[in-house]
């Protein structure tokens, strides 16, 4: 494999695409894959070699655009073409084409976890939206296959696992390892500041990235059946869901996924993802699922991942059992961590006429959230039982810090309430304002059956704020106003704020809040 890098390395990118016979094309991309695990460096010229290889892989993955309008229409009819071409020779012999499949899925995933020049240019080719139908014409083909006596169950899911693994990886790597480092940017030049900013996009990508990501958790939320209602035991697409959704592979990079766009600044356009119900429905299942593992390792029956075993020989031998141990419950909850921090911190800057309706993303609704009222009853167990993981103390603290201020969130920014949002299904009325005074108050009037029963305040709120975050002080009351004539119950939230002197320097440096940041010591934030 070595000598084959490095004397024949061109001629095996170009064969891929360029091979008379589907039998030819695989013996390429068995020596291609075989050269890409050998040598790791070998993949930052295979983006700029072997872009016809890279193209080809990219279309038995069903990975690649139809082109961009830019490009010209000959250019576009072309890669209609090469795609119409690369089907029709995969349906003609299927025997061949999981294969081919397979050796392209491996390639595609390590090119892009190895070389951020790889990245970019999948990026720039890569269709998120073609991957997530191929997935779902895949759950519909397998689960017909279920009426038939010789199918195993086991054998299917392996498809679908890597399937699912699969694009999530992808996905992981180009999209938020795209552009480049984040110190090669001119820091003087607007242009690449803002594109900085963007992650990497320009302003004409970032819609599509944003879409495309909303609508890849709303999918996967749907497909593995993660909401866990309406669940058939004898249903073989339930079957197939609960075997992937409880796979510790599945789980890792999903909650990868979140963290991720968690882990973009509130003046991100991520910001639109995270302020999305698919985000909040996939983050409530992942963390079911994971405490669902962890009571099952700590008190049994242990839980099965597909194809783990470390059997030697036969057909139950897998490569990927040697991979099982870099996927850590630990690293799990880490990522959930962070984005629940991120779900707090965000609603900080949420537009004040949007945070007085009730939806997961707005101030008014984060004492309500299972996902933050649940926390404080398992947090505890994940630091006694990962207390050797440093990340896990660091990022249990600094949730408990933005709980403990969270009555003291800064002002929203007047700029947010631009962000589009979700319409929100239920009727919200807000109440007349009372005159002016020095206590500001807002009223918003929903059904009581729509609510959960109204929390006074977050379960470690009763930290001084005022000790961790030099910001003013507020207090905070969610009751049911007695005086309301209607027959309809109102919750009223009530905010004091005491007069302190550092009032306007906290209103100009909450503009500059970031959430990606570690939290400051109080003296520096009061002299800014």
């Amino acid at each position: 494999a070595m000598q084959a890098q490095e004397e024949l390395f061109r001629l095996i990118c170009v064969l891929p695409s360029k091979a008379e016979t589907l039998e030819s094309r695989l013996m390429a991309l068995r020596a291609l894959t075989r050269c890409a695990f050998v040598n790791h460096e070998c993949m930052d010229n295979f983006a700029i070699d072997g872009v016809a290889c890279l193209q080809y892989v990219m279309c038995v993955n069903n990975a690649l655009n139809m082109g961009h309008p830019s490009d010209g229409a000959q250019k576009v009819a072309q890669r209609r073409r090469f795609i119409q071409d690369i089907t029709e020779s995969l349906a003609s012999n299927p025997d061949l084409a999981s294969l081919v499949e397979h050796f392209s899925r491996m390639i595609l995933c390590e090119s892009v976890s190895v070389s951020r020049t790889a990245c970019n240019s999948t990026f720039d080719q890569l269709d998120m939206l073609g991957m997530l139908g191929d997935l779902q014409n895949s759950f519909d083909d397998i689960v017909e296959t279920f009426d038939r006596s010789d199918t195993k169950v086991d054998n299917v899911a392996a498809e679908l696992l890597n399937k699912t693994t699969g694009m999530l990886h992808v996905t992981l790597c180009s999209v938020f390892r795209h552009g480049r480092p984040a110190h090669q940017y001119d820091t003087h030049d607007e242009e690449e500041m803002k594109e900085k900013s963007n992650g990497g996009f320009k302003d004409a990508e970032v819609k599509g990235v944003v879409d495309g990501l909303i609508r890849m958790l709303d999918q996967l939320h749907g497909l593995l059946y993660l909401a866990q209602e309406n669940i058939d035991p004898y249903d073989p697409m339930s079957k197939l869901a609960e075997m992937l959704s409880s796979d510790i592979r599945v789980l890792f990079y999903l909650t990868a996924l979140l963290r991720e766009i968690s882990a973009k600044p509130t003046r991100s356009p991520f910001l639109r993802v995270t302020r999305s119900k698919p985000f909040f429905e996939v983050l409530d299942a992942c963390i079911k699922l994971a405490l669902k593992r962890l009571q099952r390792e700590t008190k049994g029956p242990p839980p099965k991942d597909l194809f783990s075993n470390k059997v030697r020989g036969g057909p139950g031998e897998t490569p990927l059992a040697k991979h099982m141990e870099d996927f850590d419950l630990a690293l799990i909850f880490e990522h959930v961590i962070v984005c629940l921090r991120h779900t707090m911190t965000q609603a900080m800057y949420v537009a004040p006429e949007v945070s007085t309706k009730i939806l997961p993303w707005a101030w008014i609704s984060q004492e309500r959230l299972p996902m933050h009222r649940d926390a404080m009853s398992w947090l505890p167990l994940i630091v006694q039982r990962y207390s050797n993981t440093p990340a896990i103390r660091v990022e249990c603290l600094r949730y408990f810090t933005a709980a403990a201020s969270f009555e003291c969130a800064p002002k929203a920014r007047p700029e947010d309430a631009l962000i589009p949002s979700e319409v929100e299904e239920e009727v919200v009325r807000v109440a007349p304002s009372a005159p002016s005074s020095p206590t500001a108050t807002t009223a918003a009037a929903v059904p009581a059956a729509a609510l959960p029963p109204p929390v006074a305040t977050l379960p470690v709120a009763t930290v001084s704020a005022t000790a961790v975050i030099a910001v003013p002080q507020v207090t905070t009351s969610l009751a049911p106003r007695s005086e309301d004539p209607g027959d309809v119950p109102v919750l009223e939230a009530t905010i004091v704020a005491a007069p302190t002197p550092t009032a306007k320097a906290m209103s100009s440096t909450a503009e500059g809040f970031d959430m990606s940041a570690p939290l400051q010591p109080p003296s520096p934030i009061a002299e800014s």
